[in-house]
């Protein structure tokens, strides 16, 4: 959040209020959870609130308050992306597949094309699960062994439920 805010300044914006929001992971099926389901009635309630409460804060605003500095927690050098660009992606079960088209149309950063087949090109690929989550086949799967154990380390390690952080707004 620190790299968002400082970013939104460089671009001449004055940041005001920030949150951490909860939303199920990409990578979550029923067998593996994590923060299946959310976000829920209250998390939506909270950023109603939270929503409601920046817009007083905006409006209450005057010209002196134009550039107050947003306290938001991290580390400048930011972290680094870890260990570099997984060059995995999710796999087609050609036995379940369709070529329905629907993975394609799914894809944000248009990774896979169909062609008779469906193909996927990996360097694209930002493991979103898009085209897993919305498969009616459930013909695109994760086969890649790394990404199971990410998906079973978030699961083990975010099991506690977890709450909205915000910051420039108390509720």
């Amino acid at each position: 959040m620190l790299e968002l805010k400082n970013l939104a300044k460089e671009l001449g914006f004055n940041p005001i209020a920030g949150g951490a929001f909860i939303g199920e992971h990409s990578f979550a099926t029923e067998d593996i959870p994590i923060a299946n389901g959310r976000p829920d009635r209250q998390d939506v309630e909270m950023a109603m609130e939270f929503g409601a409460k920046i817009r007083a804060k905006v409006a209450a605003l005057s010209s002196q308050d134009a550039h107050t500095d947003l306290e938001i927690p991290g580390r400048f050098p930011y972290e680094s992306g870890g260990a570099g660009p997984m060059k995995v992606a999710p796999v087609t079960n050609e036995d379940t597949c369709t070529v329905c088209g629907t993975c394609a149309s799914v894809c944000p950063t248009a990774a896979i094309s169909i062609n008779g087949s469906v193909a996927t090109d990996i360097p694209l690929c930002i493991r979103c699960c898009a085209c897993v989550k919305n498969c009616p086949t459930g013909a695109r799967v994760w086969e890649d062994s790394k990404m199971k154990e990410i998906a079973n380390w978030l699961n083990e390690k975010c099991r506690a439920r977890k709450e909205l952080q915000l910051f420039g707004i108390g509720l």
